[in-house]
C-alpha cells in the first residue's frame, strides 16, 4: 500500500506532491502531527517572541529606521515573520542574503552531523514568491545571492550605505560564514541596532565553536563597540548595539 501511494502521488506535480504528502502524514502519522502542531510550533512561538521584543524596543526607543538583513533565509519561514511583525509600525528596508544553494563546504570545527554541504538549499525564485505572497514591495525588497565570502564585500557595502541596520538576523549554522557576515555588518550598526544569533546554542553551546565563537572574536578585534545583552531562549541570543566607545555619541 506504502508504495502503491508513493507511485500515486509521484504523478502529481511537485509543489502538490509536497503537499499531498504533508496531509497524509498528517492523517496517519502520529509522530509527525506531534512535530508540526508542539515541536514545530514551539521554534516559530519563539522567533516570534523574538521579533515581538524587537518590535516594542524599537518602539518604545524609535526612531530606529533602517534594514532589517537576515544572513540565511532557507524557505522565508523567518523572513515573513519579520516582516508581518515589523511592516505594522516601521518602514524598513528587508535585505535577504542567501546562497540559495545551501551551506557551503563544512570543515574543521563546523563538522556537525546536522550540518553538511548543500543543506537548506531553496530556490531564489519561490523565495522571492513567497515573500512578495506577503505584500512586500519590489522597493522594500533586496536579495542578495551567492556564498558570503564572495558577496559581502566593498562594493556592497558601499551600495547599501550610507543606509544603516535596525535589526540584523543571523541564521546561517557555521562559525566560517558567521565570520564573514560579522565583519560586513560592522559598517551598518547604529545605535539601538538589534543583533539576533539564531542558532546562539548549536554545538552544545561551545563558546570556542559557532556563532558565540565568531562574535567573541569579533568583540576581541573591535573593543571600541559596546553591545548591551537583549533577548535569549534555547536556541537564539540578541544584543543591543549601544555605541562605538571612540566616536563622540551626542552631536
Amino acid at each position: 500500500m506504502k508504495n502503491l501511494i508513493k507511485k500515486l502521488l509521484s504523478f502529481l506535480p511537485k509543489d502538490i506532491e509536497k503537499k499531498a504528502i504533508h496531509i497524509i502524514k498528517m492523517i496517519f502519522i502520529k509522530e509527525y502531527r506531534w512535530m508540526i502542531n508542539n515541536y514545530w510550533k514551539f521554534g516559530q512561538d519563539n522567533r516570534k517572541k523574538i521579533f515581538f521584543s524587537a518590535a516594542r524596543y524599537m518602539n518604545i526607543n524609535r526612531p530606529i529606521n533602517g534594514y532589517y538583513f537576515e544572513f540565511g533565509c532557507n524557505e522565508a519561514n523567518t523572513f515573513r515573520m519579520a516582516y508581518n511583525i515589523f511592516k505594522n509600525l516601521f518602514k524598513l528596508k528587508y535585505v535577504a542574503f542567501d546562497s540559495f544553494e545551501g551551506l557551503p563546504e563544512v570543515k574543521d570545527i563546523d563538522k556537525m552531523e546536522v550540518f553538511y554541504e548543500g543543506k537548506l538549499a531553496f530556490d531564489e525564485s519561490k523565495f522571492i514568491k513567497l515573500v512578495k505572497k506577503e505584500g512586500i514591495k519590489d522597493e522594500e525588497l533586496i536579495v542578495v545571492k551567492g556564498f558570503y565570502k564572495n558577496t559581502l564585500n566593498q562594493e556592497l557595502i558601499d551600495k547599501l550605505n550610507p543606509t544603516k541596520a535596525a535589526v540584523i538576523y543571523v541564521d546561517c549554522d557555521l562559525y566560517s560564514s558567521t565570520v564573514d557576515v560579522l565583519k560586513f555588518i560592522k559598517h551598518f550598526l547604529q545605535p539601538g541596532t538589534i543583533l539576533i544569533f539564531d542558532d546562539w546554542n548549536c554545538f552544545y553551546g561551545d563558546k570556542n565553536r559557532g556563532q558565540k565563537k565568531a562574535f567573541y572574536e569579533f568583540l576581541n578585534l573591535n573593543k571600541d563597540l559596546v553591545f548591551e545583552e537583549f533577548t535569549t531562549d534555547c536556541e537564539a541570543k540578541s544584543f543591543i548595539y549601544i555605541n562605538n566607545k571612540n566616536e563622540a555619541q551626542f552631536k
